[in-house]
């Protein structure tokens, strides 16, 4: 069903999975990502931290998930969609510092540039004048 896209039967087996075993990280990592894939951010959060105690495995490839997301954004000079996707993952929680640091960075040189291009802009557009 994860495969197929069909968020909530994966969710209902990966659930169905956890009821027989709560130990189960294969299941808790399934439903985590299939709550991230269908973009359902708040809920992969906030699962994943609440097991992060006991399966701290899961938590980790969350955060390599949205930090690898972020990254490709960046690049992609997406920046709104990235802050957009990190808005629902906690910037005091240090395991998304990377993340974070990532798109803040990104926000840093984008302004700069607008910066830059403002003030090469100024003296043309009075000449011109």
């Amino acid at each position: 069903h994860f495969d197929g896209k069909r968020w909530d039967r994966a969710i209902d087996k990966f659930l169905s999975a956890l009821e027989v075993n709560s130990a189960d990280h294969s299941a808790a990592e399934g439903l985590v990502m299939t709550f991230y894939r269908s973009e359902d951010y708040a809920s992969a959060a906030r699962l994943s931290a609440e097991v992060s105690a006991i399966m701290p495995g899961v938590k980790d490839i969350l955060v390599r998930t949205v930090t690898a997301e972020v990254r490709y954004l960046v690049n992609r000079e997406e920046s709104d969609a990235a802050g957009k996707l990190l808005a629902h993952f906690p910037a005091d929680d240090a395991a998304y510092r990377e993340a974070h640091g990532l798109l803040d960075g990104a926000s840093a040189i984008e302004s700069a540039l607008r910066e830059g291009n403002n003030e090469a802009a100024g003296p043309a557009t009075l000449a011109g004048n």
